[in-house]
């Protein structure tokens, strides 16, 4: 056969199947719209998959880009590391950053801010792919010691702060770092940035406004490794190094580990975004399942012009070719159709899905996006299903019965004993694969909804919070730190009374692990969060002592060191053992002999567990007296109504009396911070229950159209039955009676496949049992209902028509 003769039959056969979906748009139409509805679903989660999890960061070989870690969380990092020579490293490490994240206090016209900076290397800004827009950039003198403090300002700092004034070089502003010991600059500005500059270390942070010189060492976090050298060999050269410089090295300590920043950033969202998929595949699966099985319905329906055919000497390859033209039309269709729904999807999406996130998209909004890579896998999954659609009719038994379905064509004739059967047959894999895929979606929908309700433990109800960050120049040791600590402490609670407290490190944040060792058992300790809390702490936030006492104002430096620690940290401490009186030690992750956190403390009450954040299974805290562990940082929390604003003016006024150089962060609501702690989890819970409900819609859609369908193959069968002196209320008990029975198959056999497809989520369920058997209950009553339902009403339409047209038409 040439190429011509061979692309005018593929017209004609093109030009035949679009006649042969058109003429039957009760199998046409629901096909194309379910298969539509789920590339589109299954498109617009790949595409926000690809923007957070696959697409890596906005940087210049962003996949050489990793994070140091010099220890594991609860063991000190090495000592001495920072005179490690990066130069002799040069054959692995492409570039080291070793520039420092650090908040500024700006003063300008009287009010100070704080605002987000980086002390960079001239060869930071480059290496990370960010340009000077107009002035210039670092220089060699500018890290001199003793040269004139100069800074790079953020584009969109330039445009808030100044006005996108173009005449902003060589203007000045008061600044200084939290971290710095030295009092206020004057810092000139030399050159604004292009774009925004997010720090490779805490991407997620926000954009840089400041960045300044680096005049000091510090330790290098971030490295780009050489292109061809692998993590594992970059892990042994650095661990080697380590060995060579540190003066101390931990006793548990293992070497370097090396952490790409792109999983890094992304770790939080990967159990959100890979539920989210599996939902969406979950969808497609019953969309195939009900397609797939009106294709068998189709083919079964097609048996006597499959036969006629195959009689006139068409090949099998013939009849597959036809049966593929037409899936190919059904699922190109799908596909164009997919990828407009889709587009609008994403394009609604978009505003909203960092806030629901919690994390900024790495490459911006507009990478919420259908690109090629994500249009090539829809693409590829429209065609998989027009391969496996052209072969499911072929799973019919119509080679074998050629000469019984020619006989049996007449007008007379009803469907064969074998026919009805694998309708049957057909009928109950769909109602099983509904079943499987329904208790799928509830598994993860009810994870979801676990992570929304869990329980944090606290009441942050109307509760604010602000930061007071002392001038570091001024309060350098404990001494002072307690002083001041002592007089805010005392002039707040003549302002707010009980409703007061304050803490070392904010709550709902993850606190960084301390080790925690009994007297009695040196040697064997638990990490746990530590946080030095105010008197108050506790009754504010509704966290109940279990058994003891609280802490009082007499508890200072002065006195017995004390602590109290939460319900889960005592079960695991003292197993079998009460609590109160023991003596612990709480080692901080910095170490340090004279660290007085490492003094040993009696245990003077067991408190009821807070979760740091909604996955937060660890529930081990230990807490100590505010004025027995001096912080620099204080949080201060206050339970009112009043407007933010008001709470803020409130503590600058009585925190500037006692000292003006004190910074008051602006307030914010605990509910708000609750908020997007679960953000993540309520994002999940929303596009879950959204999922299922597409997902049970179009399992009740398919059940329906298939039963609708396999009703319409019988409307001769029951023209005939009405012939002959039935009653419609007889044929529908029968449907009714034969439904019942193809259905309590069909949802048997799906709860058994529940159980693996519970198996297949179990990493992804949390607080929730994969073989839930109040899930799996609900799906099979649901779905079993809405299927008796869908062949209620296409029977009961069937029962109304005239016989004779049936048997005229048929």
């Amino acid at each position: 056969m040439d190429a011509t003769s061979f692309g005018s039959d593929l017209v004609r056969d093109v030009r035949l199947g679009w006649r042969a979906l058109v003429r039957t748009p009760g199998f046409a139409i629901p096909a194309v719209t379910a298969l539509a509805l789920g590339l589109a679903l299954l498109a617009t989660t790949l595409g926000v998959v690809n923007a957070y999890l696959i697409r890596s960061l906005p940087y210049p070989a962003a996949a050489r880009l990793y994070h140091v870690v010099y220890a594991p969380v609860g063991i000190p990092e090495p000592r001495g590391i920072s005179a490690m020579d990066w130069r002799a490293l040069a054959d692995v490490v492409e570039f080291a950053d070793s520039s420092a994240s650090t908040r500024f206090l700006v003063t300008n016209g009287g009010a100070t801010e704080e605002v987000f900076g980086v002390l960079a290397a001239p060869q930071t800004i480059g290496a990370y792919g960010v340009r000077v827009a107009f002035g210039r950039g670092f220089v060699p003198d500018d890290l001199r010691t003793g040269a004139e403090r100069v800074a790079l300002i953020g584009h969109s700092y330039w445009r808030a702060r100044f006005a996108g004034d173009s005449n902003v070089v060589g203007r000045r502003f008061l600044a200084s770092s939290v971290a710095d010991t030295a009092p206020p600059g004057t810092y000139r500005i030399i050159g604004v940035l292009s774009g925004e500059y997010r720090d490779a270390r805490g991407y997620a942070r926000g954009v840089v406004d400041v960045v300044t010189p680096m005049r000091e060492h510090y330790r290098t976090y971030v490295v780009r490794l050489r292109d061809g050298v692998s993590p594992a060999v970059a892990e042994r050269r650095l661990t080697d190094a380590v060995r060579g410089v540190a003066t101390t090295l931990p006793d548990r300590w293992r070497g370097v580990k090396l952490e790409s920043l792109d999983e890094r950033y992304s770790r939080s969202l990967r159990p959100v975004l890979v539920a989210v998929t599996f939902a969406a595949l979950l969808v497609l699966l019953i969309v195939c399942a009900n397609v797939a099985v009106l294709m068998l319905l189709r083919a079964l329906r097609r048996q006597t012009e499959i036969a006629v055919r195959v009689a006139l000497g068409a090949s099998t390859l013939q009849i597959f070719r036809s049966v593929a033209i037409e899936s190919g039309l059904l699922s190109g269709v799908a596909v164009l159709t997919a990828f407009g729904i889709s587009a609008a999807a994403l394009a609604v999406v978009a505003p909203h899905i960092e806030i629901a996130l919690g994390q900024p998209v790495p490459r911006g909004a507009a990478a919420l996006r259908i690109d090629p890579s994500v249009a090539a896998i829809v693409v590829a999954l429209g065609i998989l299903t027009a391969i496996t659609l052209s072969a499911i009719p072929l799973l019919a038994p119509w080679r074998h019965r050629l000469a019984e379905a020619l006989r049996r064509g007449g007008r007379g004739a009803t469907d064969s004993a074998t026919t009805r059967r694998l309708r049957a047959g057909l009928l109950a894999t769909q109602m099983a694969v509904s079943v499987a895929l329904t208790v799928g979606c509830g598994l993860t929908i009810r994870s979801a909804l676990h992570l929304v309700r869990t329980d944090l433990g606290i009441d942050t109800h109307n509760v604010l919070r602000s930061r007071l960050v002392p001038p570091r120049r001024a309060y350098q040791d404990s001494v002072t730190l307690t002083r001041l600590n002592d007089r805010v402490v005392t002039a707040l609670r003549k302002r707010y009374a009980d409703r007061v407290a304050f803490s070392s490190f904010p709550v709902l944040l993850e606190t960084t692990p301390a080790t925690i060792e009994s007297q009695g058992t040196p040697g064997r300790g638990l990490d746990a969060g530590s946080m030095a809390v105010s008197t108050n702490f506790f009754p504010l936030f509704g966290v109940r002592i279990l058994s003891g006492r609280n802490f009082a104002d007499t508890d200072r430096g002065t006195s017995q060191p004390v602590a109290i620690i939460s319900e889960t940290l005592a079960r695991r401490l003292f197993t079998g053992t009460d609590a109160l009186g023991q003596r612990i030690r709480i080692m901080e992750r910095q170490g340090g002999g004279d660290n007085p956190a490492a003094a040993l403390r009696t245990v003077v009450a067991i408190v009821s567990d807070v979760r740091q954040a909604s996955t937060d299974e660890d529930l081990s805290d230990v807490y100590v007296p505010f004025f027995q562990a001096a912080s620099r940082y204080t949080s201060v929390y206050v339970r009112t109504s009043a407007p933010y604003e008001n709470v803020f003016d409130s503590l600058r006024d009585v925190v500037g009396r006692i000292d003006s150089r004190i910074l008051v962060g602006a307030s914010s609501s605990l509910d708000v911070v609750v908020h997007r702690q679960l953000g993540g989890a309520k994002f999940l819970a929303g596009v879950l229950t959204t999922f299922a409900i597409v997902a049970t819609m179009l399992a009740v859609f398919g059940n329906y159209a298939v039963v609708a369908y396999a009703v319409e193959q019988r409307e001769r069968e029951i023209a005939i039955r009405i012939a002959l002196g039935a009653t419609p209320r007889t044929l529908m008990r029968i449907f009714l009676r034969q439904a019942m029975v193809v259905v309590g198959i069909g949802v048997t056999i799906g709860a058994v496949g529940a159980l693996g497809v519970g198996r297949v989520l179990r990493a992804q369920l949390h607080g929730v049992s994969p073989f839930d058997p109040g899930t799996v209950a609900i799906a099979c009553l649901a779905i079993g209902v809405a299927a008796l339902i869908c062949v209620w009403r296409p029977a009961r339409h069937a029962t109304t028509i005239n016989p004779a047209t049936s048997l005229n038409d048929a």
